[in-house]
């Protein structure tokens, strides 16, 4: 397993810092075999960097990889800005030549660029080229290589340019972003359109850095981090093209304990960030304390997150996000990290014995209100790769966008759907595939009755949950066809039968 510790550049710009912190991590080398170095500071410095910056930047970080790998340290470049995360600095920030971002809304960044123009992909291949330069074995592109969240643009891009090529993978008129943006939500065809245009549009951005680090270290490494599922099985190519073996850093979420149960949404998250991945990619799991707030993480609970991210996929390291990044002494770590420290002996025993195994379980399909309140209440055993899924659980807003073909698909396994997933099969006419003639709902004062069917052995008759009006939520009550079991039925405040509440059809 490959422990590996971030350093922003503030760490590495001052020479005497530089020389604390590679101290530091000396005294720290059971959780820090490799030093991943990030080109800019989070926070500390603007998204865009002039060309003239970026050279003086990559001397500095050249000579800290040296000295690095004299220590005996494996060295890694992350560049952290590529297309940029979000606008920074507000009017004191210098502006790029080159077409910005435009949101869906209108919105306009100042720094994120369209990443179809070709200024831009001129700059990031100048980019990786200066930082290839350095020497490390292995390039990391940070995950704002993204079409959303770039506030303040929530979804891009919608310039003319990129409205223009959309409508055209639509066969349409050019449409505004709003009303792009409608098609992408509502129809099944243009979600399949925008996951095309995604692949294809960030895939250049993927290509550029890639072109720009292969012309310097022909043989160097080079890994995508990731924040969220996508079909990244093209992405892994373009990086491990010419035969060299790619890397994916999937991560998102669970900054602190505040809510320890989002742990197990963000492994599985992560977990479907490697879905399909080609056997050969190396994955290394991002564990971060953001914005670094020292007592946000306790050592005990990230243990336990590192334990559970290797028992849950396959890992073949884990960098942590931990440390100071913008200069300060990191002292204030040395507790926290060595009892850390003493989780390593579990983690690499454990590895070998999940090695080449596939966890076992429900995929989910489904929004992130209901996965983290409900799903996980459940008790069921929850995956994030298709190769372990033993069923699926559609629900909520995501069964919107699912068309007939791709329901059809996922009834080749048990589908367990929430009452919205049942409705949109009504509307797709495939009410004899699920056993149900109608969907209807109902907000207030509902309890649910257990039938007695063989299934609830034990407890017919008992009564569970219930569902008031200041809850927010909406039960539904199922009207099943001849043949399809009744689990349990809906029964209002008053006793009154208002439908089924949970069937079981083959």
């Amino acid at each position: 397993m490959l422990y590996t510790q971030r350093i922003f550049y503030p760490q590495v710009a001052d020479p005497q810092r530089w020389q604390r912190m590679l101290g530091f991590l000396e005294r720290h080398r059971t959780l820090c075999h490799e030093i991943s170095f990030f080109t800019e500071g989070d926070g500390t410095d603007w998204r865009w960097l002039p060309p003239d910056e970026i050279a003086q930047r990559a001397s500095v970080l050249g000579e800290a990889v040296r000295q690095a790998r004299e220590r005996g340290f494996a060295v890694a470049i992350n560049v952290l800005n590529t297309m940029g995360h979000s606008d920074e600095g507000g009017a004191d920030a210098p502006l790029p030549d080159w077409r910005r971002m435009i949101g869906h809304d209108g919105s306009e960044s100042r720094c994120t660029p369209c990443p179809q123009d070709q200024r831009f992909l001129d700059y990031v291949r100048m980019k990786y080229r200066a930082f290839a330069g350095t020497g490390a074995e292995r390039y990391w592109i940070d995950d704002d290589v993204r079409l959303n969240h770039h506030a303040p643009v929530a979804r891009g891009c919608f310039c003319a340019v990129c409205c223009a090529s959309l409508a055209m993978r639509l066969g349409r008129e050019p449409l505004p972003g709003a009303a792009l943006a409608a098609v992408f939500d509502q129809e099944p065809a243009g979600r399949v359109a925008w996951d095309a245009h995604l692949r294809a549009v960030l895939g250049a951005v993927i290509d550029a850095a890639v072109e720009g680090v292969r012309a310097v270290q022909p043989q160097a490494e080079i890994g995508l981090m990731t924040c969220e599922p996508h079909d990244q099985v093209d992405w892994m190519a373009r990086l491990g093209r010419g035969g060299h073996r790619p890397w994916l850093r999937p991560g998102g979420g669970f900054w602190n304990d505040d809510e320890p149960r989002a742990l197990l949404r963000k492994l599985i998250t992560v977990n479907a960030q490697c879905d399909g991945l080609p056997t050969d990619a190396g994955i290394t799991y991002e564990v971060e304390n953001y914005p670094y707030a020292i007592g946000a993480k306790s050592a005990a609970m990230t243990g336990w997150e590192c334990l559970l991210a290797v028992l849950s996929g396959r890992l073949d390291g884990v960098m942590f996000d931990v440390l100071d990044g913008i200069g300060n002494d990191p002292a204030s770590h040395d507790a926290w990290l060595a009892r850390l420290e003493g989780w390593a002996p579990h983690l690499d025993a454990v590895a070998p014995l999940v090695a080449g195994t596939a966890s076992i379980g429900w995929m989910a399909v489904s929004g992130g209100l209901h996965h983290s309140q409900i799903l996980q209440e459940a008790g069921l055993p929850l995956v994030g790769e298709r190769s372990g899924a033993r069923g699926w659980l559609v629900t909520g807003p995501a069964a919107q966008r699912l068309s007939v073909a791709e329901f059809t698909a996922l009834f080749a396994l048990p589908v367990l759907m929430d009452g919205e997933a049942a409705q949109r099969c009504l509307e797709l006419g495939l009410g004899e595939r699920i056993g149900l003639d109608a969907v209807e709902a109902h907000r207030e004062g509902i309890h649910e009755v257990f039938t007695d069917h063989p299934l609830n052995a034990g407890d017919v008759g008992a009564l569970r949950g219930f569902t008031l009006r200041y809850f927010g939520l909406t039960s539904h009550a199922l009207a099943p066809r001849a043949g399809t079991a009744l689990l349990s039925r809906l029964v209002s405040t008053s006793g009154r039968a208002l439908g089924a509440a949970c069937t079981l059809h083959s």
